[in-house]
């Protein structure tokens, strides 16, 4: 049988937090979080963490480029597309006038997922 877990106990114990917080500091750009104190303090708080987070988001959305006119449309097609829809691409590419290899360049990039195949979704009516 489960113990259980009274609702009030942490999630994650203090080494827990410890080592999620060198984790993070592992990650490119982390140099750049700024610090109360201008250091890391060696006991993270689970606020700390979160202001990390939310530091390192801002970090790399400033570094990344901005989208085209393009990606905007395809990735705000995609958002508005219900989980369960079986052949996003080829829906997207159909509504927007493209290729499917085209909306499969923007939201599946190559490097991650390999290159698009038209197989790889049924086709749609």
């Amino acid at each position: 049988m489960t113990e259980r877990v009274p609702d009030d106990a942490p999630l994650y114990s203090r080494n827990d937090i410890k080592r999620i917080g060198y984790a993070l500091l592992q990650v490119p750009h982390t140099a750049e979080i700024e610090f109360e104190g201008g250091r890391p303090p060696s006991e993270p708080t689970p606020d700390l963490l979160v202001d990390m987070i939310n530091q390192l988001r801002e970090i790399l959305r400033a570094k990344m480029p901005a989208l085209t006119e393009t990606e905007q449309v395809v990735w705000s097609a995609w958002k508005a597309l219900p989980d369960d829809e079986p052949s996003p691409v080829k829906r997207i590419a159909r509504d927007l006038g493209m290729t499917p290899a085209d909306v499969a360049f923007i939201v599946y990039p190559a490097e991650q997922f390999g290159r698009w195949d038209d197989d790889q979704e049924p086709d749609i009516d």
